[in-house]
């Protein structure tokens, strides 16, 4: 099952604290970026997150899956609960990089 445009307006809206939150559709999933830096993805209506060892301390007990075949397994983020996404999503922003384009060659 995809994730649904309803859930993703959900997670948008969620974040709407952030200054920039943006979703892209991919294989009928999609990945969250906040500021240009990718840090949740979103499959089958379920918020994942990369199993960073800082973010041990807000995530350690929280359900793990995976998110799609062959992953490794993530975190799953519940968005409601304020007191662990919002110094999550700021470690994420503070700690992943904002990705590059790469120039197709001529």
């Amino acid at each position: 099952m995809a994730t649904s445009i309803e859930y993703l307006e959900w997670v948008k809206e969620t974040l709407r604290d952030w200054s920039s939150v943006r979703v892209r559709r991919m294989f009928g999933e999609a990945m969250v970026y906040v500021d240009d830096r990718p840090i949740f993805l979103v499959c089958n209506n379920t918020v994942y997150i990369k199993m960073w060892e800082p973010l041990k301390a807000h995530l350690g007990t929280s359900p793990v899956g995976i998110p799609y075949p062959n992953a490794r397994p993530h975190w799953i983020l519940d968005l409601e609960d304020r007191q662990t996404v919002d110094p999550v999503v700021r470690w994420l922003v503070d700690n992943t990089p904002i990705l590059i384009k790469k120039q197709k060659k001529a």
